[in-house]
């Protein structure tokens, strides 16, 4: 059985001393998942989960939007091929964010991803030579279509993730009318965080007849049990006597943190987490349910684990500035958000962890947004106190510097959330300034995670970066928060994996 085939070695340390982690055999982290590549699935059909959530970006078209950056869906091009290489049918279960509006225009299905989709197919050098994919109703295009097999590409049009409709697709699926299926975004009516229909039937439930076999690649979603798709099916195929198993994605991401978490066990004083970005506090509604997650939970997790050094910075340093008694000037923080800084400064007091927060800000006054571009330059400040009627919305040069150093001499890090408003050039230094850094790490391990940071480093580096073999630039964002900072253990006294991971364990192995 091949397990987590992909063994990142590394080297730690900048003198003569240097030592290989192998994310295998180090603080007891079990790892032994059934793994897609094991699996003989000609003529099956394979449920494949991954995340689509694409960057959008405002379009003149009938809907107004349209797919801005699909790395998303690019990166599931070794899984989705491979599946259809290997006689497997591919039926697609993926989330995109909530059912909302993108430039006041309502954002609804999984049109746009099921064109992309085909778009990547098409691309994809392992694909192109011998296949041609088109959308069902779409017009086959001679020239890319000549001496190739057809595949057929499916859509589910209404909005009940398993529905009638839902379940004829993949009926026809596997029948043989279609070569893949693209099933309606889990997310469309907030399917993910229903276990039960309105029918009482749970609501992967009739999914699993028509399974053969669960691919699970939504890495960005392992903090998720309560989705469907992430944990109930793969137990339901496992009472079925079918397969529930990982995706690439899983063995190359799950590797990478799995050696990350390690080294912050084994080596925690040159360990650091740079946390950043805009979400503070989780978002609760009336029910008590949490509708939104923040940082605020996860990294109090993490310096639970024993970080020494936790680097802060972003819009989510206002709550910890507040709790401090320090002034934000014109931002606007919860009392949720200002309890939840203060039980991270408690932690940190009782583990001796260093908060290390900005020397210095730049700071904008409140209606810097509304200003005209050179009325925008001339109202930037480098602040140490934020002044009333401002915003801190970077870190300034001196915080800048001792980032640098801080990086510099780490063995492990883990990022996750830009330092500042990115988007605008005038208010990016800081995270570019992190992003450099990492990038020219040229010993240690650690990870740049989140969609924000993601985003980020694409603005600073372009679309096909994808980080060095130091740093790791991943989706995982809130899910890698969680994996790092998950610290129950078993029977035995060893760490546990999140509850998604473990429900993809070789039960006779693990």
């Amino acid at each position: 059985m091949e397990i987590y085939n992909k063994i990142i070695q590394i080297k730690e340390g900048s003198g003569g001393n240097s030592k290989v982690l192998n994310p295998l055999n180090k603080a007891g982290i079990p790892t032994l998942l059934r793994y897609l590549n094991n699996y003989n699935i000609t003529g099956k059909v394979v449920g494949y989960r991954p995340d689509y959530n694409v960057t959008w970006g405002a379009a003149d078209n009938e809907r107004g939007y349209k797919i801005k950056n699909a790395a998303r869906i690019k990166q599931t091009m070794p899984d989705v091929t491979s599946i259809i290489t290997a006689g497997g049918k591919p039926a697609i279960m993926f989330h995109i964010q909530d059912k909302g509006k993108i430039n006041g225009v309502e954002f609804k299905d999984n049109l746009e991803v099921t064109e992309e989709l085909a778009l990547q197919l098409n691309a994809y050098e392992n694909f192109n030579k011998n296949f041609y994919a088109v959308v069902d109703g779409q017009p086959i295009n001679p020239e890319l279509a000549q001496g190739k097999k057809v595949v057929l590409i499916g859509r589910v049009e209404e909005e009940k993730f398993s529905g009638p409709e839902a379940l004829k697709k993949l009926s026809e699926l596997k029948a043989g009318k279609y070569d893949i299926v693209v099933m309606q975004n889990i997310r469309l009516n907030q399917d993910d965080r229903k276990a039960v229909g309105s029918n009482g039937t749970h609501i992967v439930e009739p999914l699993v007849p028509l399974l053969d076999v669960m691919v699970n690649d939504a890495t960005s979603a392992w903090h998720r049990p309560k989705d469907p798709t992430m944990k109930s099916i793969n137990e339901m195929m496992l009472e079925a006597g079918k397969h529930s198993v990982a995706g690439e994605l899983y063995v190359t991401e799950g590797g990478s943190l799995q050696t990350l978490r390690t080294g912050f066990l084994t080596d925690p004083e040159h360990s650091v987490a740079i946390f950043g970005g805009a979400k503070v506090a989780d978002e609760v509604n009336e029910k008590g349910k949490v509708t939104k997650e923040g940082k605020l939970t996860p990294i109090l997790k993490i310096v639970e684990l024993g970080i020494p050094n936790i680097s802060l910075g972003g819009k989510m340093l206002n709550p910890i500035l507040a709790a401090l008694g320090k002034s934000i000037g014109a931002a606007k923080i919860s009392q949720d958000e200002l309890e939840g800084a203060q039980k991270i400064l408690d932690a940190c007091k009782q583990h001796k962890t260093s908060l290390i927060l900005p020397e210095d800000y730049i700071t904008v006054p409140e209606n810097y947004f509304e200003l005209q571009p050179e009325e925008k330059a001339k109202s930037l400040k480098i602040e140490t106190e934020i002044s009333e009627g401002r915003m801190q919305v970077d870190i300034g040069p001196k915080t800048r510097k001792n980032l640098e150093e801080l990086i510099d001499k780490m063995n492990y890090w883990y990022w996750n959330g830009p330092m500042g408003v990115f988007e605008d050039p005038l208010l990016a230094k800081g995270t570019d300034t992190i992003i450099d850094a990492l990038d020219n790490k040229k010993s240690g391990f650690g990870i740049a995670g989140g969609g924000d940071t993601n985003a980020a480093i694409e603005q600073n580096k372009g679309s096909d970066y994808k980080g060095t073999p130091n740093n790791v630039v991943s989706t995982m964002g809130g899910a890698a928060m969680d994996f790092l900072g998950f610290n129950q253990k078993d029977n035995k006294g060893n760490i546990k994996d999140l509850p998604v991971i473990e429900s993809l364990k070789n039960p006779s192995i693990a």
